[in-house]
């Protein structure tokens, strides 16, 4: 499995496990990009599925990584690259120093492992 690591900074938080983040892949070469957190499912935030649990979790990732917050970006790759063609989100595992994004948010109660098919 190829796996390719980044460093990107937050531009915003679409949800608690939905990130925009501005990768620098090197040479003044940078893009915007849309990342499902991977192994993980946090409560949803927007439409009728919306709940307290997933504004609190939203605020968690806030609190904890603004926008302009440095992390590392390590790509997983799935079939199509993308988690679904109709999201076009693209899965990553994040990490803030040293620390799992999607393990801090499971640690903290905010979401829950899971495995996609």
């Amino acid at each position: 499995m190829d796996l390719y690591c980044y460093e990107g900074v937050v531009v915003r938080w679409k949800d608690g496990d939905t990130v925009v983040v501005e990768i620098d892949r090197g040479y003044d070469d940078r893009s915007v990009k849309t990342y499902r957190l991977a192994r993980i499912d946090c409560p949803e935030t927007h439409g009728a599925r919306a709940s307290e649990a997933g504004r609190l979790a939203t605020a968690f990732v806030e609190e904890r990584m603004p926008s302009g917050t440095k992390l590392l970006v390590r790509s997983v790759k799935t079939a199509t690259g993308k988690e679904r063609a109709t999201l076009g989100r693209y899965v990553a595992e994040l990490y803030l120093r040293d620390v799992n994004v999607s393990d801090m948010l499971v640690e903290n109660g905010h979401a829950a492992y899971v495995t996609f098919g």
